[in-house]
């Protein structure tokens, strides 16, 4: 807590000017009066903040005082604390007593420095900075900082802030007594060190900074002028420049001219190996950028090479180079590129292959064929089978079958009854438990192998008939004394056998409803049908080829099975079949359009001929009848399909002619298969064919064609339509399009053409279609060309008769300026410099030349019509500063009407005194050609001695001329401040109420 030890001692002397005249004794009393009554009742102007004095900050000392200042109801008021703090008043006294209000334009440094421990200050001060929208709600106040005391300060108890602001942003300040005390205020404000505020104090950085965003996908993170932290996303690549392929763990080099846009892909990567890629530009590393599967993949990696990361796939890598993380380029920035798999096997080129690739020795009796380290590819032998030890029959459902063996290197067991497609599974496990090695042929004992490895072993069996099955330890074929094993198999794929009914899953039955066919058992052990003849379960499916090609489906088709044929063609007919050559059983057959429940377009017994009624698929199924009776042997058959009135098949293009194809040319269309099995398309006729469709290009400024901006144009598929230029070298008639365009302000362009496809070309240019030319030129150049401003001309292009061909082109046409110095033309509206003129224009000597400016002020003030006109000062300074522009003297009239002319348009603070008031300042007041109606309200009276402030001085007139009337030797006009005629108490009490304030200031 601080103690403190106020005394006052005041004198006060009253001086009579002579232009009030003497002292009177009467006046004397008078003025006693008037004291007593002010030291009673006044306050500051600036007591209320809606009334705070605007102050500079400029570092000059001003005068101010809290004498019988008060406290608003609610007034903010910083929170007690520490006295030296920066952000609290004393804890002992944090309240509000007679505080008065100030208002400052915050500088540009962003830091502004309050003191009032200046010489003349006597009042034990504590200070706050506060930030609001308006001085009307205090609940809107936002406290930037405070201070109380300023410690080692000669002016006892005297105060010190520096604080953060926001530039040209303004702020209140608040300076209190503490404990209530009063005195006089010296007052400085000064712009403080920029750097002691940093810009984004949350992340105590400054904007541009580097930081770091968290999203390891982006580079060149900095702090964001909305103090976020943010990054940049690496270089996107959209154009294949050149592809490799890794070869193991070779070098790849590779080279690019890569600019913003292109990348290399490295093909072959290895998920989990290691790669390093290095890219060098004018022996400087370059920035390199890797993505994985696609050029906008996730990223792997960034950064300057070399760079290295470990793949997450098998697959592509996408590199691109650049200068920097930024992307920038250089000119021709070609640079050398390698890439290489640090970590990958050793590449065998003979084989394509690396070492300890899976490969395939050609011998169907090894397995585990694999690249060795010598570049061979090598299996182990498989166990081989010499003699049979027991046959057990493979049953059609999901039961077990259990057999035994005492299977040495050379035994073997033969399971018969296995069916193509089913898949089986073996088991095989010794007395104690363990797993044996299975492996399992087909057909013989020396078979094709179907699988091999421990017990449980699934294989899907490739015939019908018999598979033979193998026990070891182990897949090398070691065995072991006594080595006796229990061996199963069962189908792991066939019907369930339902034990309750002694069936198995598809034994016929009967569910019972008249409306079901082949009714069977199911999966749950239920016996349940079908509607009839209704597919809902796919089988295989073939594209048809047309060409009255004969293709084979090869399936088990029940009545619930069905096949589909893609790519039919409406109106095509094409012929089903499926027979049992075995029995000479016939199919009876039905086919669909669009899907297996699709409409029914044929129905019968195989063959049977349909005509498509869709372009799309063909859904067939097959069964003995009509009644879609389930067809002998399981129905087992090849069926087949043939388009016997299609058109040929072009094998090549995988199309049959007629068919819609890419001719790989963008401007074609209606590509189609030709008889020859080419793809060919037309080129449509371009809608500027005729010189009445001619299209519309715009000029463009001088400077501005460039090959983004011109007009991409083609003369594929057009016609001829205007007969032979004149400067044609041959004079033929050749295909020709035609443009448009309006010369606008400008009274020359230059026209410039350029090929892309378009092997040559002839140009010529008229006013008109059909009409002389004026330009016509062979070739592609830039021709410049007088014309008419704001004038139409037809631009006309074809190949030259003597060797070009039609293709695409550009065109582009800009304007030339009449007054290049100027990058203008005359007529265009310029800027002269010179804020006093308007309308300015480029003249015909190509100069910028404008009207002169002039502005008047007309305004008027609120005043009392009895006191007649009077003189006011009126000075015009620049905005924000004490730079004097004009200093008039001017008269308004009794309705306070006034005028001042020959202003130059602008911005000014305008500060106003009529005599014997207070000066009234108006910032920022903005001026424009013509007259200004500004009204500037009401003014303070008192300052009969016009010093700018109501002081004792004025006290000292009033008194001299207090009691006299008009006419009287001692009556003063400006001491008559209600204009009634005569000085008296009035005029005291109206200058009781303004005594102490002072007028405005720059």
């Amino acid at each position: 807590m601080k103690s403190k030890l106020s005394v006052a001692v005041e004198c006060i002397r009253v001086f009579a000017p002579t232009a009030c005249g003497h002292i009177r004794l009467a006046a004397v009393t008078i003025v006693l009066f008037f004291f007593s009554f002010l030291n009673s009742h006044a306050q500051p102007v600036n007591d209320n903040v809606c009334g705070a004095i605007t102050v500079p900050v400029d570092g000059s000392i001003n005068m101010y005082s809290n004498v019988d200042a008060t406290s608003q109801p609610d007034e903010v008021a910083p929170p007690g604390g520490l006295c030296a703090s920066q952000s609290s008043w004393c804890g002992s006294n944090a309240a509000v007593e007679n505080s008065v209000w100030f208002k400052f334009l915050a500088p540009a440094s962003g830091n502004v420095s309050v003191l009032t421990c200046n010489d003349g200050t006597t009042a034990d001060t504590q200070i706050a900075i506060y930030l609001a929208e308006g001085c009307g709600n205090f609940t809107s106040f936002i406290l930037i900082g405070a201070n109380d005391d300023l410690d080692g300060c000669t002016q006892t108890y005297a105060s010190s802030l520096d604080a953060c602001v926001i530039p040209n942003r303004q702020y209140y300040l608040q300076v209190d007594g503490y404990n209530g005390s009063s005195g006089d205020i010296a007052l400085s404000l000064t712009s403080g060190d920029e750097s002691l505020c940093i810009d984004c104090p949350d992340l105590g950085e400054d904007v541009g900074a580097p930081c770091d965003d968290g999203d390891s996908n982006t580079v060149n993170d900095v702090v964001t002028s909305n103090c976020e932290c943010q990054g940049t996303q690496p270089c996107q690549n959209d154009v294949l420049f050149a592809t490799y392929s890794f070869n193991g763990s070779d070098l790849m080099v590779s080279g690019t001219c890569v600019y913003e846009s292109e990348y290399n892909t490295y093909a072959n990567v290895i998920s989990g190996e290691t790669y390093e890629f290095t890219s060098s530009q004018d022996l400087e590393p370059g920035f390199i950028t890797i993505t994985s599967g696609a050029a906008d993949g996730p990223v792997l990696g960034f950064g300057y090479s070399p760079v290295t990361v470990v793949s997450d796939i098998n697959g592509t890598l996408y590199v691109h180079y650049t200068v920097d993380g930024a992307c920038n380029t250089e000119s021709g920035n070609c640079t050398a590129n390698s890439g290489q798999c640090i970590t990958c096997p050793e590449y065998c080129e003979d084989l394509d292959l690396a070492v300890g690739s899976p490969c395939d020795d050609g011998d169907s009796n090894t397995i585990n064929d694999a690249v060795t380290s010598e570049c061979e590819c090598l299996g182990e032998q498989a166990c081989s089978t010499g003699s049979d030890y027991a046959i057990r029959t493979l049953l059609e459902t999901t039961e077990l079958v259990t057999g035994s063996g005492c299977n040495y290197e050379s035994e073997y067991n033969e399971w018969t009854n296995a069916i193509s497609g089913n898949q089986y599974t073996f088991t095989s496990e010794d007395t104690e438990g363990t797993p044996g090695f299975i492996t399992v042929r087909a057909s013989t004992p020396d078979g094709a192998v179907l699988g091999f490895g421990f017990s449980p072993l699934t294989v899907t069996s490739n015939i019908n008939g018999s598979l033979f099955a193998h026990y070891t330890v182990n897949g090398v074929c070691e065995t072991a004394a006594g080595s006796c094993v229990s061996t199963a198999a069962y189908c792991s794929s066939c019907p369930v056998y339902c034990e309750i009914l002694d069936l198995v899953e598809g034994t016929p039955c009967d569910d019972g409803d008249p409306n079901t066919n082949f009714d069977r058992i199911t999966e749950d052990c239920e016996c349940a049908g079908a509607l009839p003849c209704m597919g809902d379960y796919f089988w295989t499916s073939i594209v048809s080829q047309g060409n009255d090609l004969v293709q084979e489906f090869t399936s088990c088709n029940l009545f619930d099975d069905y096949n589909e044929l893609e790519n039919a063609i409406s109106g095509q007919q094409y012929t089903f079949t499926a027979d049992d050559s075995d029995s000479e059983a016939v199919a009876f057959i039905t086919v669909r359009s669009g899907s297996f429940d699709g409409t029914v377009i044929g129905q019968g017994y195989s063959p049977l001929t349909v005509t498509s009624d869709i372009d799309g698929s063909l859904f067939s199924s097959y069964t003995a009848d009509e009644y879609c009776d389930d067809f002998p042997d399981l129905g087992c058959l090849v069926s087949t399909v043939q388009c016997i009135s299609c058109p040929e098949f072009c094998e090549d293009l995988g199309l049959t002619v007629g068919d819609p194809c890419d001719d790989g040319d963008d401007e074609t269309i209606n590509d189609t298969v030709t008889s020859d099995c080419g793809c060919e398309g037309v080129y449509p006729v371009p809608a500027n064919d005729l010189c009445e469709n001619a299209e519309s290009i715009s000029v463009l400024a001088p400077g501005e064609c460039t090959i983004s901006s011109a007009t991409t144009g083609t003369t594929h598929g057009a016609t001829d339509n205007q007969g032979a230029f004149s400067c044609d070298l041959t004079g033929g008639d050749w295909p020709d399009v035609f443009y448009t365009f309006n010369s606008g302000p400008y009274s020359s362009v230059v026209i410039t053409n350029g090929n892309l496809s378009q092997v040559d070309m002839v140009m010529s240019v008229s006013e008109s279609c059909g009409g002389s030319n004026i330009l016509c030129e062979i070739g592609t150049n830039n021709y410049e060309l007088a014309v008419a401003p704001n004038t139409d001309y037809i631009i006309r292009i074809a190949p030259n008769s003597s060797f070009g061909l039609t293709g695409t082109f550009l065109l582009c046409v800009e304007g030339v300026y009449d007054c290049p110095d100027l990058n203008a033309n005359i007529g265009d509206a310029c800027d002269d410099g010179n804020p006093g003129t308007i309308n300015d224009v480029v003249n015909s000597d190509c100069e910028c030349e404008g009207e002169p400016s002039i502005a008047s002020l007309s305004g008027s003030i609120s005043w009392n019509e009895s006191c007649g006109g009077d003189d006011i000062a009126v000075r015009l300074f620049e905005p924000g500063t004490t730079n004097l522009l004009f200093d008039i003297d001017a008269t308004f009239n009794e309705n306070g009407e006034f005028q001042i002319v020959n202003l130059p348009p602008g911005t000014y603070d305008i500060f106003l005194k009529p005599n014997g008031y207070l000066i009234k300042g108006f910032w920022g007041v903005e001026l424009v050609d013509g007259i200004n109606d500004q009204a500037f309200g009401s003014f303070i009276a008192g300052d009969v001695s016009n010093d700018n402030v109501v002081s004792i001085v004025d006290v000292s007139f009033v008194n001299a001329s207090f009691g006299s009337i008009e006419g009287d030797p001692s009556f003063n006009t400006l001491c008559d401040f209600n204009c009634d005629a005569s000085v008296n108490i009035i005029d005291v009490s109206i200058l009781n109420g303004t005594f102490g304030l002072v007028g405005d200031t720059p």
